[in-house]
């Protein structure tokens, strides 16, 4: 009798951890090099910061879908399931959050922006500061040598980057 119950309890064991395991869907992570690719290739940017964050710093990026993680589960609907998306945030966590939230309502094709918003900048991709959208290639442009834009450039500051800039 008391092996028919330890081996009920073992197979019971083994097919709860591998239910667990099976809801628990691998997050494909991206860097900002590998981000890029895939929106150049028609992937969707799925920004999902705050409307405040955004309008100070957005990504410069045709297309991108600002739906705050706050809002996610309400307003879901609003992106597709056939095109691959690209969760991104300010930093990688928010959007790590939201694929998983995505994922368990049936989304697949996601990936995860590592660094979000911050690594983005620092591999010199352009952003919208405040407003300013570059018209030229400036500070997020990789026109200068090593790769970065004049930001990233030694005694350059962030400000004199974007006197080249327009406001729209």
């Amino acid at each position: 009798m008391n092996k028919i119950i330890f081996f009920s309890f073992a197979v019971f064991t083994f097919l709860s951890s591998n239910i667990v395991l099976s809801q628990d869907k691998i997050i494909k992570n991206a860097t900002a090099q590998e981000a890029k690719q895939l929106l150049s290739d028609g992937a969707i940017l799925v920004d999902v910061r705050e409307n405040d964050e955004v309008t100070e710093l957005a990504y410069n990026v045709e297309g991108v879908i600002n739906l705050p993680l706050s809002q996610l589960e309400d307003m879901m609907t609003e992106l597709p399931k056939d095109k691959k998306l690209v969760i991104a945030c300010r930093s990688g966590q928010r959007s790590m959050r939201a694929v998983k939230i995505l994922q368990s309502n049936g989304y697949e094709n996601l990936v995860n922006l590592s660094g979000g918003i911050q690594s983005w900048q620092a591999n010199g991709y352009e952003v919208v500061v405040d407003g300013i959208v570059p018209t030229s290639k400036t500070c997020g442009s990789k026109q200068k040598k090593g790769g970065k834009g004049c930001c990233a450039q030694k005694g350059k500051s962030k400000s004199s980057c974007s006197t080249k800039n327009k406001t729209e």
